[in-house]
């Protein structure tokens, strides 16, 4: 396991939290997901996300007395890979940039009205 944020390997393992010493995912099987999801981070770590989902559907794990019901880390682990989904499936819109335009001269005044009009007649 490498964890190189230089790396887009690296990079899913940060989006995961899969940075400890003992990974959940190797290299190999991050770098699938990143070429089947054509390099997307996000779309690599939803993947990440819903293996690992699949991995707890149905376990418990029992020592003696005590159990620890795992079933419930697959909901919080879907709502996780489905908000990468929903990340990269919404465009972000550019906010609309108003620049101020100061008229120091009565030149000036006139540029800025013929620039407002162009810009309001489309051309």
């Amino acid at each position: 396991m490498t964890y190189d944020l230089s790396t887009d390997v690296g990079k899913v393992r940060l989006r995961i939290a899969d940075t400890s010493a003992d990974p959940q995912f190797t290299d190999a099987e991050i770098q699938s997901y990143l070429t089947e999801e054509s390099g997307s981070l996000d779309l690599a770590a939803a993947r990440c996300f819903r293996s690992r989902a699949a991995q707890y559907v149905d376990k418990m794990l029992r020592t003696g007395k005590w159990t620890e019901d795992l079933r419930g880390a697959v909901g919080s682990l879907l709502r996780q890979a489905e908000s990468l989904e929903v990340l990269v499936a919404t465009p972000v819109e550019e906010p609309d940039l108003q620049i101020a335009s100061t008229a120091w001269s009565p030149f000036a005044v006139r540029d800025i009205a013929i620039d407002e009009a162009l810009e309001n007649s489309g051309s």
